[in-house]
């Protein structure tokens, strides 16, 4: 009797369109019972005791919880950050990156406190236009979220990300008002611009440099950095 040993399975190809992460570890949506109502407080008061962790909350009161980026993302978006805030110091604007959080959905929390279907979210890149910023109440520059959806987001995949939940994430941007973003795969070397009204993003492979349009007139992002 003859027996043969079974053949390893093949590793899967990866594609742009995967959705499993290189190294599944979140986010991780975290449901609260009805009674504990996460609000701006409590979230500002969570977050300053786990710095470490990237937390957002959606507008079903679920905590977000996201590991640390890990591997080219956070290298990716703090050039990034540099290079908008070079350009923002004759563009105008103001310029924030992971630790900016936006209150998406509803007035400042000084107007409407007790609003439970509020998103506050945060991403790796964000510009808001010098007219946006001008409009921004005491209270939100101070104790606040500013209540207004960025001019620019960009969002980078992490080793600890899936393509599809990062553009499921876009897609909220956008639907909020976002005029321009970019999400960039650094280790796949892949890149999805929104704009608005388009219905698709559009997708890019390996690009040598990224504008910023009439969002951001004169930005030219180059973007070899990202890619070595």
């Amino acid at each position: 009797m003859v027996t043969t040993e079974p053949k390893p399975a093949e590793a899967p190809v990866a594609s742009p369109e995967a959705d499993t992460p290189i190294r599944p570890v979140g986010p991780l949506v975290l449901k609260l019972p009805p009674e504990w109502r996460l609000t701006d407080d409590a979230f500002h008061r969570i977050g300053l005791l786990n710095e470490t962790l990237d937390l957002e909350r959606n507008t079903e009161g679920d905590l977000i919880i996201a590991p640390p980026p890990v591997g080219r993302s956070p290298r990716a978006g703090g050039y990034i950050h540099i290079e908008v805030g070079i350009w923002a110091k004759s563009g105008g604007g103001q310029v924030g990156e992971s630790s900016q959080g936006f209150r998406l959905g509803a007035p400042s929390a000084e107007l409407e406190p007790e609003n439970e279907e509020v998103e506050l979210r945060a991403p790796d890149v964000s510009w808001m236009s010098q007219e946006q910023f001008d409009a921004l109440t005491e209270f939100e520059l101070e104790d606040g979220y500013p209540s207004v959806a960025p001019s620019f987001v960009v969002e980078v995949i992490s080793s600890s990300q899936t393509p599809a939940s990062q553009r499921r994430k876009m897609d909220m941007w956008m639907s909020y008002g976002v005029r321009l973003g970019w999400l960039i795969d650094p280790k796949r070397e892949l890149v999805w611009i929104y704009r608005t009204g388009q219905n698709e993003p559009e997708f890019l492979e390996r690009p040598d440099s990224l504008s910023g349009e009439d969002v951001m007139p004169g930005f030219t992002l180059d973007c070899s950095p990202i890619w070595s």
